[in-house]
């Protein structure tokens, strides 16, 4: 987490999906090609009780995004991330993440 939180293009915002599925959507997929080098995506499964826990995450899925960096990983720091509230689909997503 440090890594992909503070290492990589550490002024892009991170896209963080919590999932039930083990593998990586194909949505999810031509999303982070869609925003290389603008965004960087990561993936959590829900059977990361912890790192759930740490971004007050408790239905799945549930998709967050950063605001642009530095990042941080003190506790509060995941306040400022936004909750994507709407359907899982790839129009309306690509509209959230180009918008925050």
């Amino acid at each position: 987490l440090e890594e992909w939180m503070t290492k990589r293009l550490p002024e892009a915002p991170r896209v963080l999906l919590f999932t039930e599925k083990l593998g990586s959507s194909v949505l999810y997929k031509k999303l982070s090609v869609d925003f290389a080098g603008r965004a960087l995506f990561g993936e959590s499964s829900k059977f990361l009780e912890d790192m759930a826990e740490l971004f007050g995450v408790t239905e799945y899925p549930t998709l967050l995004v950063s605001p642009p960096g530095p990042h941080s990983l003190k506790e509060d720091a995941y306040k400022a991330w936004k909750r994507y509230e709407g359907a899982m689909e790839y129009a309306a997503i690509k509209t959230f993440l180009q918008r925050n």
